[in-house]
């Protein structure tokens, strides 16, 4: 069995792929992966192996929930084995994704008992790594899903904390286990697993700029009592400690050739749009950004973008190289940029500048800046908001 194991070609976080498009074989495929690797964890809970067998066993129930579900499963009292029904998922047929959504749900509660009985029992070996990951991951994504339109920000608040509870948890769990900070079979993941609990705090720092930049600054500091080493904590302390302060901004508008800056703009509520051509978030926010002109223009409403594209982004098989030499013809990456602008109908000042969004510490896109009319810095990130916030501004 271990022999097979290690014949597996996939590396931990895995991802298996079956191998094929015929349903019989993936079926057969999926049940003998399923039956190798919890067996293995099952048995030998102490083999380095077991964390990579637990791992796939649990994507393999994700991705075939109705596999792992027996029609007369009650969830509590038998175990859950491949004892259901192979599915090919149309998941754009509203009727099947609903079902596998609801599949998916009993193995997520599934998951969570496993997760508790893991902990309890074997909390000292290598294979709880796989319950403190699983844990961080699903309070990190409830972080990143939170929309201000549906829940409170206390619900944030409280989702947030919840997190660093468990990163805390999860460093004390990895400061007391005897493994190898180089695993053998692995030899990333030790760290793989550090990045995520370490990028899910800095996340969850700028998702709480949806309660107040208060609370920001106070999670990033227990943030970095966690991780002192993380360099981009000091810019984001430098953009947090930036708000309620003139904000200071000038570039050249692609568009027009002229420089622009926020000093310009005295007067008026100033939106700054951190986008890029290739996210597709980015671009569906643009109707509203059209929508919010045109309604509040006279009242003075402006809009600037950031292009976060970068200068060696290969897309649509070129590459595009940013102009190093001043007052020359645009080279591809800012007519990529621009063409992009006029097609969506962005018709405000641009700037390709993906340093700038750097030293602004702008981890995800889009983020969307506010700019009071006394050019003071009054949000981080009013993507989610941009309805209710800019009414309020331009009041003021």
């Amino acid at each position: 069995m271990l022999a097979e194991i290690s014949q597996f070609t996939t590396t931990i976080p895995l991802d298996p792929i079956p191998p094929s498009s015929d349903p019989k074989e993936n079926e057969l495929w999926i049940r003998r992966r399923a039956v190798l690797t919890k067996t293995l964890s099952d048995t030998h809970p102490a083999h380095e192996a077991a964390l990579a067998c637990i791992h796939e066993y649990w994507m393999l129930m994700e991705m075939q929930p109705h596999l792992f579900l027996s029609v007369n499963d009650n969830f509590r009292d038998q175990p859950m084995e491949v004892t259901g029904q192979y599915r090919s998922y149309n998941l754009r047929d509203p009727a099947e994704r609903e079902s596998w959504i609801e599949a998916r749900e009993l193995i997520s509660r599934r998951k969570k008992l496993t997760i508790e009985k893991l902990l309890a029992e074997s909390s000292h070996l290598v294979i709880a790594e796989w319950a403190h990951h699983t844990i961080i991951e699903e309070l990190r994504n409830e972080v990143l899903d939170f929309e201000p339109s549906e829940r409170l920000p206390e619900e944030l608040l409280s989702s947030a904390n919840r997190l660093f509870s468990s990163v805390k948890r999860f460093l004390e769990y990895r400061n007391l286990i005897e493994a190898p900070l180089k695993s053998e079979l692995y030899p990333d993941y030790w760290q793989i697993d550090l990045n995520l609990a370490e990028e899910g705090l800095l996340d969850a720092v700028e998702a709480l700029s949806y309660v107040n930049v208060k609370e920001q600054l106070r999670f990033l500091l227990r943030t970095k009592n966690l991780f002192p080493q993380n360099t981009r904590i000091n810019f984001i302390k430098r953009k947090l400690e930036s708000v309620e302060m003139k904000f200071a901004l000038s570039f050249t508008d692609l568009v027009s050739g002229k420089q622009v800056a926020i000093s310009d703009y005295l007067g008026n509520v100033v939106l700054i749009d951190f986008w890029a051509t290739w996210c597709q978030p980015c671009l569906n926010q643009v109707p509203q950004f059209k929508r919010l002109i045109r309604q509040y223009h006279e009242s003075g409403l402006r809009i600037l973008g950031v292009s976060c594209d970068e200068p060696e982004l290969v897309k649509y098989g070129k590459q595009y190289i940013r102009s190093k030499k001043p007052n020359l013809d645009l080279v591809e990456l800012e007519k990529h940029v621009l063409t992009c602008a006029e097609t969506h109908g962005m018709e405000w000042p641009i700037c390709v500048d993906k340093n700038l969004a750097d030293r602004w510490a702008v981890k995800s896109i889009p983020t969307v800046f506010a700019i009071d009319r006394k050019g003071v810095l009054r949000s981080t990130n009013v993507a989610g908001m941009l309805s209710s916030i800019v009414p309020e501004l331009l009041q003021e």
